[in-house]
């Protein structure tokens, strides 16, 4: 039979995890269409080491399921409240479950580095975890509302209004609406509309999104907005006027047929889709549009994911595949276990290509944002060869402020921008101070920035969220000699390299990608293939020394 929690075991369990010194929180947890998406923190403040963390759902059937969560997660609000828990405490997860079976207990299961095993209880709805279809407001406020609850009872002050209702402003302005009301709305908006298909993960294909969406406006269009919210794990219909009015909908996935029936949309932008779930039936939905000869469509690749369901190009051993031969495909894609690659429970590889490989050669443009990328998708796609793919480098025009290389060469400081994850080259980034430090050499790192890492080294400087504007100044006050570009995936397109490069910092990067091209052209950049550790430091430090003689030279000429 299955575990279930009762109240001798709760108690016992959580004393023993009180004995630990080990404080948790799970800040969301639903459960719907058999997928789950949860997210929390949890750390040791008696510096007991947690080696891996994973949602454990018990079944009526007698049958369990592991969900491994993601962790190393930055948690400054958790950092405040607990410091002996460090900064990087936060876990979340975002996939498809295999059972489908009625839950009846949920846990969280902590494996410490010693090996012993604890097991915590987590509450839940029923009515979330098996709804098979959009989650109303009502069901999802009283989810918020019980984990208020659930601070409030641990005693998580400082939490609650931090982190516990973030949510619930949305949740508060969105309106669940059925697809005969939705059909009315529609019909009462006006001609020559643009609809853009998104993810709401965040990132640069959203900040694209959001400046394209100012744009129309602008030109007097109303914009519609189809996203699905991993955070409530349904879709959402947003609707932008000109007049600067918007409106949020819940709405189900059936009611893209009242969408495509829309006689005022006139334009259709695929921006992205990871995160989805049953991701293979996009194509499809797409398709239904591209009957209809009214309707402009424009494909943007701001990533891999019309090639590859694991959308950075990362094999099941997590390294860049290149886009081998397809039978090599056909046996990794099966293997890999990140949550957002669950998402396509078939993982039949000839099957993706061939859905997405019709809607690539339907679509009225496909847009490019490097050469890199175009080369890339025409190796998954040779058939695309014979029609143009535009390619458009996005535009750092934006950028305000200046930085300035620093006058002492010592002590060397190096930074990483942005929110540095793992394949963004988290693990590269620790694989490098750790190198540095074994060796006694004096470097200093910086992350403008945010790091999750499960093993960050101590001495790292952190800024967390930056402006813009601010980047050349932050770089010039810390006084950083070197920027890194450490991703292990190739960019489609590197806002943070055109940005340092605008900068004019020195910049070292992978020689892959769109990020490598940028670099590789750029004058005080140096490119190298993927390695790490003390490979890695004995390049920077060459290049540091070159960079040396390269702008002393300079200065002495202006001087």
């Amino acid at each position: 039979m299955s575990f279930t929690w009762d109240e001798q075991s709760v108690n016992a369990s959580l004393k023993a995890v009180k004995d630990q010194g080990i404080e948790w929180a799970i800040d969301r947890f639903i459960l719907a269409e058999g997928m789950i998406s949860a997210s929390g923190w949890c750390g040791s403040i008696h510096s007991q080491v947690i080696s891996e963390l994973n949602i454990l759902l018990a079944f009526a059937n007698g049958e369990e399921e592991r969900v491994l969560l993601e962790m190393g997660k930055s948690r400054p609000d958790v950092l405040a409240l607990y410091p002996a828990l460090g900064r990087y405490s936060g876990f979340f997860v975002h996939r498809v479950i295999k059972h489908r079976d009625r839950l009846v207990s949920v846990s969280l299961f902590m494996t410490l580095e010693d090996g012993l095993c604890l097991r915590v209880p987590i509450p839940y709805h029923a009515e979330v975890q098996h709804k098979e279809k959009a989650i109303s407001k009502r069901v999802l406020l009283r989810h918020y509302a019980a984990r208020f609850f659930f601070y409030f009872a641990r005693g998580n002050w400082g939490l609650i209004g931090n982190r516990l209702l973030q949510h619930v402003p949305t949740l508060l302005m969105t309106t669940a609406v059925r697809t005969k009301v939705l059909a009315e709305i529609l019909a009462n908006l006006p001609d020559d509309m643009v609809l853009i298909v998104d993810h709401a993960l965040g990132g640069g294909a959203n900040y694209y999104r959001e400046r394209r969406i100012d744009i129309l406006l602008v030109q007097g269009r109303t914009v519609l907005l189809w996203q699905f919210s991993p955070v409530t794990l349904s879709f959402q219909l947003q609707v932008f006027r000109p007049e600067g009015e918007s409106e949020l909908f819940l709405v189900k996935r059936e009611t893209w047929a009242e969408i495509t029936d829309c006689g005022q949309i006139t334009e259709v932008i695929f921006n992205n889709c990871v995160s989805y779930p049953d991701p293979e039936q996009m194509p499809d939905m797409f398709r239904a549009f591209l009957r209809h000869k009214r309707v402009h469509f424009t494909f943007l690749v701001h990533d891999f994911f019309s090639v590859c369901p694991s959308h950075f190009l990362l094999d099941y051993r997590r390294k860049y595949c290149g886009i081998p031969d397809i039978e090599i495909c056909r046996t990794c894609l099966p293997r890999i276990e990140d949550g957002l690659v669950s998402m396509y429970r078939s993982r039949d590889i000839d099957l993706w290509r061939a859905r997405w490989g019709k809607v690539l050669e339907r679509a009225d443009e496909v847009v490019c944002f490097s050469d890199n990328t175009r080369s890339l998708l025409l190796r998954a796609y040779p058939r695309l060869s014979n029609r143009v793919i535009t390619v458009q480098p996005h535009s750092v025009a934006y950028l305000n402020g200046s930085y300035r290389y620093p006058v002492a060469r010592e002590p060397f400081k190096v930074a990483v921008v942005g929110d540095i994850n793992f394949h963004k080259g988290s693990e590269v980034f620790v694989t490098l101070v750790e190198a540095a430090r074994h060796q006694g050499i004096a470097i200093k790192f910086l992350v403008v920035g945010t790091l999750h890492t499960n093993n960050k080294p101590d001495g790292i400087e952190e800024t967390g969220p930056y402006q813009r504007d601010e980047l050349g100044d932050i770089l010039t006050r810390h006084q950083v000699h070197m920027g890194l570009m450490l991703s292990i995936w190739p960019e489609t397109f590197s806002y943070v390299t055109h940005e340092l490069i605008k900068f004019r910092v020195p910049l070292f990067s992978f020689a892959m990608g769109a990020q490598g091209d940028a670099v590789g052209a750029y004058e005080l950049g140096c490119i190298h293939p993927l390695v790490e550790g003390m490979e890695l430091l004995s390049i920077l430090l060459e290049f540091k020394e070159r960079l040396d003689i390269l702008l002393l030279r300079k200065n002495t000429c202006r001087q």
